[in-house]
């Protein structure tokens, strides 16, 4: 595939450590400008704080653009006009600002080209966020600011071990979000010659809460022995309200390419789409709603797929106008689940992750199996577990003269309901304390801590995990020795 655009980051990607372009980068990006390649910066810093880079690069030509605070506005840096621009105005500063309040964060925003703060104790982060890109600083009130702002961004900024405590105040039992002009990944057939590409989504809302539960049931100080338990989980609701047009005209280009007929044989398979729902977005639905036609099964007397028509009729003929919802990939309750048990110098942690209530697409069974090519190596159900004769109750279609020139489409038949517990890591260590060692004293050891981990252990689901050599088990066994003198 020929490569049209390299988007860079510019902190930890471009520069290095100095703040510098080095010049083997500055080669390599001009490589790419001489194949026709474009090259476009992507920061969070404003535009003021690029403009440095881009003149090295030598990419203030017509047609070059950056996007800065974090893609939020979008610039040609030709002439400076502003593509596209999403921002926050004074109702999003206030209620912003008052949430940082109430966790005990500082804060301060942009607007295009100035950085505000409301902290009289101006943060060393805020200096610092002002000091790199060369941005004004300008601390004021809140009574100050003009009513009709566009802010770029909000940060909340503190020292690590604050924010990890802000972020624990942060109101969890019950959320709702509403979003307008969303820009979201939006998957496309392989056939297009990219696999994503951005998309106004248009506006969302999302409802839902999350809790934490904590539980210590026993506890024995004189021992040094405690036993915890946390358990987490959420849900989320999401909705379309209303798409934006271009996604409209999207949604039909997708149930064309769902309709297209392909040959399972064909000898060049790299053009071939994998099966598996396209994505469509609809109001009322969510963005994780999985659109297919019913299926009714294999017919036992012909081996052919039977679907159902949005109006009710029974027909071999798949067509995407008879699409319907027929799942959601967004669980009810998702989370994790931890245990903590100590004993004087000994510790065992087992943690795993679950999810249940969502629905997946079992894109192996219809890829690997269904349609294999079955020149090539294939799974064994690929010819077995096929209907073979009149009266077969089977689960895979048939191959015969009439139906095996055309793939089977993405159908109800593979949606799967999607309940699973992952049992994900045991963690066993033991730590030795240096002054209860004279042997550790005399080598100037203050504490040492021997530990084995594992990851992957298990999983628990509705749906089998089908593996492969290409994605096998990533199982493993490590033993870890931390010494601290």
């Amino acid at each position: 595939m020929k490569y049209k655009l390299i988007a860079l980051d510019i902190d930890g990607t471009l520069i290095n450590s100095s703040n510098q372009i080095t010049e083997n980068v500055k080669l390599a990006i001009q490589k790419a400008k001489e194949k026709g390649i474009k090259v476009v910066l992507c920061t969070g810093r404003p535009l003021k704080g690029v403009e440095k880079f881009l003149d090295e690069l030598s990419l203030r030509e017509k047609g070059d653009y950056a996007a800065t605070f974090n893609g939020a506005l979008i610039q040609d840096t030709f002439t400076k006009d502003a593509v596209s621009h999403l921002t926050l105005n004074y109702e999003d500063l206030v209620n912003l600002y008052n949430l940082s309040i109430e966790i005990g964060s500082r804060s301060h925003f942009y607007d295009t080209k100035t950085l505000y703060t409301f902290n009289k104790d101006v943060s060393d982060f805020t200096v610092l966020e002002s000091h790199l890109p060369g941005t004004h600083l300008n601390v004021t009130t809140l009574d100050d600011v003009p009513k009709d702002i566009n802010m770029s961004k909000f940060m909340m900024i503190d020292h690590p071990e604050i924010l990890d405590e802000c972020v624990k105040k942060i109101p969890q039992e019950y959320y709702e979000k509403y979003t307008k002009n969303t820009l979201m990944d939006y998957s496309m057939a392989p056939s297009v010659g990219f696999l994503t590409m951005k998309e106004n989504l248009g506006k969302i809302s999302n409802k839902g809460y999350e809790v934490t539960l904590r539980l210590m049931p026993y506890s024995n100080p004189s021992k040094e022995a405690y036993w915890n338990i946390i358990f987490t989980g959420s849900h989320n609701k999401s909705r379309i309200e209303q798409i934006s047009n271009a996604l409209k005209v999207m949604n039909e280009k997708q149930m064309a390419v769902a309709d297209e007929v392909e040959n399972p044989y064909e000898t060049d398979i790299a053009d071939k789409r994998e099966k598996s729902p396209l994505p469509r977005y609809e109001n009322g639905y969510s963005q994780t709603t999985i659109w297919a036609v019913r299926s009714m099964g294999i017919d036992p007397q012909t081996g052919r797929e039977v679907f159902l028509t949005r109006d009710g009729r029974l027909t071999n003929i798949y067509s995407s106008a008879d699409q319907i919802p027929v799942g959601d990939t967004e669980p009810k309750l998702q989370g994790s689940v931890s245990t903590t048990f100590t004993y004087k110098g000994f510790s065992l942690t087992l943690a795993g992750q679950y999810h249940f209530g969502g629905q997946t697409y079992n894109k192996t069974l219809i890829n690997k199996v269904e349609n294999a090519n079955l020149r090539l190596n294939a799974d064994r159900r690929a010819l077995y577990s096929r209907w073979q004769n009149p009266g077969d109750q089977v689960f895979f279609k048939a191959i015969d003269g009439n139906i095996y020139k055309t793939d089977t489409k993405e159908s109800s038949r593979f949606v799967m309901d999607d309940n699973e517990f992952y049992f994900s890591t045991v963690n066993l260590s033991y730590r030795l304390e240096g002054k209860k060692y004279n042997w550790m004293k005399r080598a100037g050891i203050s504490s040492a801590t021997l530990g084995l981990y594992m990851e992957d252990i298990c999983r628990f689901s509705t749906v089998k995990m089908e593996r492969g050599i290409d994605y096998p088990f990533s199982r493993s066994v490590s033993m870890s020795l931390n010494v601290i003198f």
